[in-house]
């Protein structure tokens, strides 16, 4: 069992890696993982004006509800305006996020390898996801919709 949890650390730590050059090549403003309190946060980005805080993981399976209440609780005690992004490569079990958005008003976006795919073979910028994302969200309450999603 700490073989699986260090190597999915290890993919944790590649997949901010590969996040900070993927936002970098689309000229958001990325910011490297820094610590605060005892907490690791996995980087920021700033975009359209708006700071969001990341999160990045990448287990073998679907996300399950402990990891994103844990992120949404982080976004939610920040002081001013919280937003966040969660990135899980294996995506999200449905029970968790009908969990974190049920009554709640969660300030995170989901995203998982279907949206890293559709942006490398260039379906859909970086830039046009995120805001897509963004829409989907605020308009239609929806968090979690990957780019194939989107892209219909």
């Amino acid at each position: 069992m700490c073989k699986n949890k260090d190597g999915s650390q290890r993919r944790g730590y590649q997949l901010e890696e590969f996040l900070q050059k993927l936002f970098g090549l689309f000229e958001v403003d990325v910011f490297k993982p820094f610590k605060l309190q005892g907490e690791q946060i996995d980087g920021s980005v700033k975009f359209d004006g708006n700071n969001y805080t990341l999160e990045a993981r990448w287990h073998d399976v679907e996300m399950a509800c402990n990891a994103l209440y844990t992120f949404a609780y982080k976004i939610e005690s920040n002081m001013l305006y919280p937003r966040g992004l969660f990135f899980s490569i294996n995506g999200y079990s449905d029970e968790a996020v009908k969990r974190i958005t049920h009554g709640k008003s969660p300030q995170l976006l989901l995203f998982d390898a279907i949206d890293f795919i559709a942006v490398l073979e260039e379906r859909i910028s970086l830039v046009k996801l995120l805001e897509e994302k963004i829409r989907y969200a605020q308009t239609r309450s929806n968090i979690y919709i990957n780019a194939n999603e989107i892209l219909k």
